[in-house]
């Protein structure tokens, strides 16, 4: 799951978030405030570099440790 995470937060840090505030348990948009440009950007790039499509709508905020377990799940030689 190390590799996924850190994989993720390279991502979320090209769309300029700070990787102090990315862990684990950090939610898309309850905490990070993704909007919805960001949203599709990231779920492009979560399928480009972990190849998994990802629904990442706001009724549907995610942490960061939930979209690493699906990309585990879909994918365990990530």
């Amino acid at each position: 799951m190390e590799n996924r995470l850190e994989t993720l937060k390279g991502i979320l840090m090209d769309l300029g978030i700070p990787r102090e505030e990315l862990h684990p348990e950090t939610l898309l948009h309850g905490h990070l405030g993704l909007d919805s440009v960001e949203t599709v950007k990231l779920a492009l790039e979560v399928k480009r570099k972990l190849n998994i499509d990802l629904k990442l709508g706001t009724r549907n905020d995610m942490t960061l440790a939930e979209i690493c377990s699906i990309a585990a799940t879909n994918s365990p030689s990530v």
